[in-house]
């Protein structure tokens, strides 16, 4: 045991593995097809960690945009996507609060998705579906196909004028590093803290939970009541 830790701390996962395996294979206590096996668990494990780190930083990376001087006031929408298979309750929610807002005060509405391609009949069928006006000036973006690095074919146009409207705090985290307005929305719907152990995700979230720029949108009374005890910037 002593080595097999050494090992650990000195190769790491994947080395010690496979020095476990080819002792066990010499000592004749597993067959050649076993180590086979062991090995391909091996790698999937490491693609797994790989893409798990690699899907984080790509959820927070921000909008590729280009800045324009002359820019309208608008409410841009920031969530995963809106296909029928996301659409549960908290996106629509969202959703529904975010056209609201746009219909009270006459703001053009833009939908951007992060993950799917974007489809206006997606959010044409849940307004109808919950009985709401669809506002009169709306656009739909996506850069669900942006590269390693962030990059996207078709920037994002924004101007200081464009209000930013957060549905997780990992959208949160990318539109602190997009929008040129100091402060923006962010509708939060659970302790969104209490999904992690304590490690990058949830590190990153208390930040954006305890950030001072971010106008919260909480989801109900008792959520509010949790908040006000627990997390007074909220």
């Amino acid at each position: 045991i002593k080595k097999v830790v050494l090992s650990l701390r000195k190769d790491g996962i994947k080395k010690t593995a496979i020095k476990v395996k080819n002792k066990l294979k010499k000592n004749g206590i597993i067959s050649s097809q076993q180590n086979d096996s062991i090995l391909h668990t091996v790698k999937e494990e490491e693609k797994t960690i790989e893409d798990f780190i690699n899907q984080d930083l790509r959820d927070i990376q921000p909008i590729s945009t280009v800045i324009v001087n002359e820019g309208i006031k608008r409410l841009n929408f920031v969530t995963d996507s809106i296909e029928a298979h996301s659409l549960l309750g908290g996106v629509a929610t969202a959703l529904v609060i975010a056209s609201e807002f746009a219909n009270k005060y006459n703001l053009p509405l833009r939908i951007i998705t992060r993950t799917t391609p974007v489809n206006p009949l997606d959010y044409e069928n849940i307004l109808t579906l919950m009985g709401i006006k669809i506002p009169n000036d709306i656009s739909f973006y996506t850069d669900y196909d942006r590269d390693a690095g962030g990059n996207s074919t078709y920037k994002l146009e924004i101007s200081d004028q464009d209000i930013f409207f957060a549905t997780s705090w990992w959208s949160a985290k990318a539109i602190e590093k997009t929008t040129l307005r100091k402060r923006f929305f962010y509708i939060i719907q659970e302790v969104e803290t209490f999904f992690y152990p304590h490690g990058d995700r949830h590190y990153l979230c208390s930040q954006v939970m305890k950030n001072p720029n971010i106008d919260f949108i909480v989801n109900s009374h008792y959520l509010f009541e949790y908040f006000a005890e627990n997390e007074p910037n909220i």
